[in-house]
């Protein structure tokens, strides 16, 4: 059958042809995304940046398929690195630190949250017990906690360094003024303070704040207040990987960072679309809490990626105060070329750096 088409509709055809196959190339030429494991501990609102570039779809846009691991404790962090089951983590500063002291080959290569975001909270019965007011001062505070039991993760965590430093740095000596029982992670501590099995516990948002609106208990000590001047300015969490992840799997890091640096400017230039992406990570806390958790861990996020000298300086400063002597250069502990460069790229400066906006109550 000889069929006659009308010109237009003959040309018609021909156009959806030609998109079709061009549509079929542009699939075809899609390159695939590249596998990068992060891993991070349990959840908090201080892996913001990471769940914005998440759910925005940074990662992918740097053609990234990013395999997320939940890890117990930075010790095993550490390993994940070192071994290469992971790439990248979300690690305290102070154990990068610790570790380059002692010759590791861990290094950060960014900021990642830059208030160190523990938070001591005790019960309604605990502070009543331990004859704490509104009034007192916060070294005051500290010195009416002698006999009570509080939740930490595990010895040697970023839970028993806050609450161990902050002691020590006002004359109180933890390990005879209180009982720290290490409980795991943030749920363990959450229902053994709900049954009352400990008076109080050391952790990040929302678990306090959902405390706090629950009327359970109230925050007593809080980097987020200004109160604990020894922190000021000192990094909480890094992003880290191993050196020989930074030589051999360099354009991967790249990559990544450049996410990671869309995703913090995203977070300062329109904090309510960042709120909206980090929800779901948080669906089980009530909307309240959330959101009072939000507005508290906001300023703690960087406006650039990389990490100053001065960081490591505080950082180096309030290590001590718990005894340690710890030195270590710049050089050995952060890389920040990485950084760098993705802030050329999205920021317009290869130099800018860290600034956080604290707010005190």
């Amino acid at each position: 059958m000889n069929l006659q088409l009308h010109p237009r509709t003959w040309l018609a055809a021909c156009g959806i042809a030609a998109m079709l196959a061009l549509s079929s190339t542009s699939v075809r030429a899609q390159p695939a995304l590249q596998k990068i494991t992060i891993a991070l501990a349990g959840d908090g609102l201080h892996y913001t940046a990471l769940h914005v570039a998440d759910s925005a779809g940074f990662f992918k846009q740097e053609g990234l398929q990013v395999e997320w691991i939940n890890i117990a404790s930075g010790s095993q962090m550490a390993a994940a690195l070192l071994g290469g089951s992971a790439q990248l983590a979300g690690l305290g500063f102070s154990e990068v630190v610790n570790s380059a002291a002692n010759g590791g080959q861990l290094v950060a290569i960014s900021t990642l949250y830059n208030i160190y975001a523990m938070n001591l909270v005790l019960s309604n019965s605990a502070v009543k017990k331990a004859g704490i007011t509104p009034k007192m001062s916060l070294d005051e505070r500290l010195h009416h906690l002698k006999g009570l039991s509080i939740g930490i993760s595990a010895p040697g965590s970023s839970t028993d360094a806050f609450i161990r430093t902050t002691l020590l740095k006002r004359g109180i000596n933890p390990d005879q003024e209180v009982v720290l029982r290490p409980l795991g992670n943030g749920a363990a501590l959450f229902a053994a303070f709900e049954n009352n099995i400990i008076d109080g516990f050391v952790w990040t948002a929302p678990l306090p704040q959902i405390v706090t609106l629950r009327k359970q208990g109230e925050v007593i000590a809080s980097p987020f207040t200004g109160e604990i001047s020894e922190l000021d300015n000192v990094p909480y969490s890094v992003l880290a990987t191993s050196r020989d992840t930074l030589q051999n799997k360099r354009p991967l890091l790249d990559a990544a960072m450049r996410a990671y640096t869309r995703a913090i400017k995203l977070i300062h230039d329109q904090p309510d679309v960042a709120r909206r992406l980090t929800r779901p990570f948080f669906s089980d806390v009530e909307e309240p809490a959330f959101d009072l958790a939000f507005r508290q861990y906001l300023p703690g996020i960087a406006t650039s990626p990389v990490v100053t000298p001065d960081e490591l300086k505080r950082t180096l400063d309030w290590t001590r105060l718990s005894g340690k002597t710890v030195d270590v250069k710049y050089d050995a502990v952060v890389y920040p070329d990485v950084a760098r460069a993705a802030a050329a790229a999205i920021l317009g400066s290869p130099d800018a750096t860290t600034a956080t906006a604290r707010t005190r109550k």
